[in-house]
């Protein structure tokens, strides 16, 4: 999908929902959108500094108060700003007691509710000490947004399942969003490359991805929904106050602080491509 000036200007789709059923694809079919998830999330926690539930500055130590006499003192000044920018020193490969996506499927493998089992994720995470420099850089963390949620959760003793649907989806009009992979097996799904082949991915709710990481990366929506999540932050980003939050806070989700070509949930650079800035 192509937008240009706050409009959609051009759209197609083209091959196969799965490699398997070799069902077309179709222009409104939903999509695992991945870790565009983490610009929504993002996004999410501008809501909510909006409203006076939190601040920039937010700490994890103010956020998460319960869990943090156990964390590495290096956390309790991480600014839930800089969650965003993973520029928390948590890294998801560096906690010998919790590895990635193979620590998060162990929590997931016990009772509890994905709001519960993001608390449980931050309280072994933030144990440790810092991967890497705090405040410096980046270095990209699904754990990092994980703890992002849990803080808007506690703020607001509401998951972040329901926050992203009631404050993000319905604001913004996006019709086919929603939580895990595409529901039911007339959609696409994500592929694999195995010994030279496609393989298909398992259908929802995470395909791959256990649930707790929602706020990282399960949410699904068709490209026009998508488009539309877009061009509310480039129309925000250019000074229009007519979207979900302020054009001050769209600005502020797109501004490179740390000059590490990443924002609070989209990479930013120049690009030869782009003839500059995207």
């Amino acid at each position: 999908m192509a937008v240009q000036n706050g409009k959609l200007v051009g759209f197609g789709v083209a091959g196969v929902r799965s490699v398997e059923t070799k069902e077309r694809i179709e222009i409104d079919d939903p999509f695992h959108i991945g870790s565009c998830t983490k610009a929504m999330t993002s996004t999410l926690a501008a809501v909510l500094i909006e409203q006076g539930k939190l601040s920039w500055g937010t700490t994890i130590a103010d956020g998460l108060p319960a869990l943090a006499k156990d964390f590495h003192p290096s956390y309790h000044d991480v600014t839930i700003e800089m969650l965003l920018r993973h520029q928390g020193g948590i890294a998801d490969y560096g906690n010998p007691e919790f590895s990635g996506l193979s620590g998060a499927k162990r929590i997931a493998a016990k009772k509890g509710t994905p709001v519960e089992q993001r608390r449980e994720i931050a309280s072994i995470v933030l144990k440790g000490a810092p991967t890497k420099p705090i405040g410096i850089g980046m270095e990209y963390s699904n754990n990092g947004y994980v703890i992002a949620a849990a803080i808007m959760e506690k703020r607001t003793n509401r998951s972040w399942e329901e926050l992203i649907v009631a404050e993000v989806f319905k604001p913004m009009g996006l019709e086919s969003a929603g939580i895990g992979s595409p529901p039911g097996k007339h959609h696409p799904v994500g592929h694999q490359e195995k010994d030279g082949k496609w393989q298909a991915l398992d259908l929802g709710p995470g395909g791959k991805l256990p649930e707790s990481l929602s706020p990282a990366g399960l949410v699904h929506m068709n490209l026009r929904d998508w488009a539309t999540f877009v061009i509310q932050h480039i129309e925000g980003y250019n000074g229009s106050d007519e979207g979900l939050i302020s054009s001050k806070s769209f600005r502020r989700l797109h501004t490179d602080t740390g000059h590490s070509g990443y924002v609070a949930g989209w990479g930013d650079g120049v690009m030869d491509w782009a003839k500059g800035e995207a």
